[in-house]
C-alpha cells in the first residue's frame, strides 16, 4: 500500500465553523495521480479556503477549489 493516507484535518481544529457537511467519501491512493473525494452532504455549500489534507508524514496538501462545494455534491482532489 502507497505510504500515503489522507485525512481530512479541518474537522479537528474548528469543527464548529463547518457549516455544511462534508466526509471524505473516496480515497484512490493506488493510482497515478492519488485522489480524495470530498461529499457535501448538508443543505448549505460549503466553501474549502484554508482546508488541506495531510498524508501520515505531515505533508499538507491545500484544498483550492474554484467554487464553495454545493449541498450535496461532490470535490475531487
Amino acid at each position: 500500500m502507497r505510504k500515503f493516507l489522507l485525512v481530512l484535518v479541518m474537522f479537528f481544529y474548528a469543527p464548529n465553523l463547518v457549516k455544511g457537511s462534508v466526509v471524505i467519501n473516496e480515497i484512490s491512493p493506488r493510482t497515478s495521480p492519488e485522489w480524495v473525494e470530498l461529499y457535501n452532504s448538508g443543505d448549505e455549500s460549503v466553501d474549502l479556503t484554508n482546508w488541506y489534507l495531510v498524508d501520515k508524514q505531515l505533508h499538507k496538501k491545500i484544498l483550492t477549489p474554484p467554487d464553495p462545494v454545493q449541498p450535496k455534491t461532490f470535490y475531487i482532489f
